[in-house]
């Protein structure tokens, strides 16, 4: 989970930098990389994103995989991001792998399917 703060005037869930040494770098490799409710939303508080649906995009195109749900979250509009052309499939499908991978990893889906089937 990133943290609350900035480097160089630059949020965390926004920060590309930092997110990509964390996976680069330092050996985060396939993890996941989310954000606690209302972070990624807070972005636009920090003045390097005009609005909620802009800081979405900065920080699924800066790193970020999943954002907890809340009322206001800045993820549920990546879809209209998208038919703007803000973001590419492609990075939102990289977000998503990276969701789904985690999951399978954790047997969560697993367990999901097997409930599923078994009531």
């Amino acid at each position: 989970m990133a943290s609350h703060n900035e480097v160089n005037g630059l949020p965390m869930h926004a920060n590309g930098p930092l997110l990509s040494a964390l996976r680069n770098d330092f050996g985060f490799d396939g993890g996941l990389c989310a954000s606690d409710a209302g972070d990624v939303a807070s972005v636009a508080h920090f003045h390097v994103a005009n609005d909620t649906r802009s800081a979405g995009v900065l920080a699924i195109k800066a790193g970020m995989d999943q954002e907890l749900q809340f009322h206001g979250a800045a993820f549920p509009q990546l879809p209209s991001a998208l038919a703007a052309g803000l973001v590419t499939q492609a990075t939102i499908d990289r977000a998503v792998s990276n969701v789904l991978r985690q999951k399978f990893a954790r047997y969560f889906l697993t367990y999901l399917l097997t409930y599923l089937l078994t009531y």
